[in-house]
């Protein structure tokens, strides 16, 4: 059971970091090189590396089961910027329908 939880646990945190390079390079590439970007993926490589850190039978990394949902900008990062975007994308058609 020890070898399928290091298996499954390291298979999950390599995917996590698959898809939060994958997120990260289009984020940089949308937001600082203010080109096209192909849009990224959401939740699904933080909710990997959570479980990655779940599943790996290593007690004190149970504590920060948390921290890929916050390292992947698919996941928390992401949501906030989405959030903000449409917020402010919100009051600014507010201010110019009051004109």
């Amino acid at each position: 059971m020890n070898i399928v939880s290091w298996a499954g646990g390291t298979l999950l945190l390599l995917a996590f970091c698959h898809i939060a390079v994958l997120n990260a390079s289009v984020f940089y590439t949308r937001e600082v090189l203010k080109t096209k970007a192909p849009s990224w993926v959401p939740l699904l490589g933080g909710i990997m590396g959570v479980l990655g850190i779940l599943v790996l039978p290593v007690p004190v990394l149970k504590n920060w089961w948390f921290m890929p949902l916050f390292l992947d900008y698919g996941s928390v990062p992401g949501l906030i910027h989405t959030a903000i975007w449409h917020l402010l994308r919100h009051i600014k058609s507010q201010i110019h329908s009051k004109r």
